[in-house]
């Protein structure tokens, strides 16, 4: 029978290793997970410029999704016939102020973010497309003020374009890659 002695230094030699060992590949993992990447999927080299552009089209994808909440719900509150009846119109009023204030605020945040200096051509887009979600909503709310066919009308063609500018920014070659 053989009997090893290993000295308590030896010992707190390997665990001090093995400590650091595991912290290394604790900090890759990490690293590894949380590194932003290329629509290739390489990992990006994180610059201020590059982190500044990452972050801003991060809210701008943030952006995109209430844009589309608020053209879904705008389109589902314009499909709905308000006729004579002041209950239904009281909660379609109801209804249009919720959406006011989500446009105002997609609005305010796209119009006083400031964008890094490579993206302020596309930051003009995202503006128009929130300005135009604005308007859709208020010619909404014109529409459930006054419910005559022709102010459904208009707001249905402002929604319209409101859509064509989102769906633009949403094919940006800074949203989807290359």
């Amino acid at each position: 029978m053989i009997r090893l002695r290993l000295s308590r230094r030896f010992l707190r030699v390997v665990a001090w290793t093995a400590t650091v060992w595991a912290a290394l590949a604790l900090c890759y993992l990490l690293g590894a997970r949380l590194t932003p990447r290329d629509g290739a999927g390489r990992p990006l080299l994180l610059s201020p410029s590059v982190y500044a552009a990452e972050k801003y089209r991060q809210m701008v994808l943030r952006w995109m999704r209430e844009m589309e909440r608020v053209d879904r719900d705008l389109t589902a509150l314009l499909s709905v016939d308000g006729g004579a009846d002041p209950v239904r119109l009281y909660g379609l009023v109801h209804e249009v102020e919720g959406l006011i204030d989500r446009a105002i605020a997609i609005h305010r945040e796209a119009a006083f973010s400031t964008p890094p200096p490579a993206l302020t051509g596309f930051a003009e887009q995202i503006r128009a497309a929130a300005e135009a979600h604005h308007q859709a909503v208020l010619a909404a709310a014109q529409w459930v003020g006054a419910p005559e066919p022709e102010n459904r009308r208009a707001a249905l063609e402002v929604l319209r374009r409101a859509r064509g500018l989102r769906v633009t920014v949403e094919r940006s070659v800074w949203l989807n890659g290359p």
